[in-house]
């Protein structure tokens, strides 16, 4: 055996196992709490760019359920949004 390397058997896949997706309210409690502008996937509407200080309202107002079934124009932070 050769010293200084490692087999390329040890440690773990990349790609083995399943990983869990994250629901809409987890997504929005993580942006919340980062501080940032983040991005949500959002399985009706597709891809929204959210405020932490939206994502953070929409967190302490709607349930699961009721955020799957919001407009996009909700995700939008009350001075940016267009009638």
């Amino acid at each position: 055996m050769k010293t200084g390397q490692i087999n390329h058997n040890v440690g773990f896949s990349a790609t083995s196992g399943q990983q869990r997706k994250l629901s809409i309210r987890e997504r929005l409690q993580q942006i919340a709490m980062s501080k940032q502008e983040g991005e949500l996937n959002h399985p009706m509407l597709g891809k929204i760019t959210i405020t932490s200080n939206r994502a953070g309202e929409l967190v302490s107002l709607y349930t699961e359920e009721k955020l799957i079934r919001l407009k996009r124009l909700l995700f939008q932070p009350l001075g940016e949004r267009e009638d």
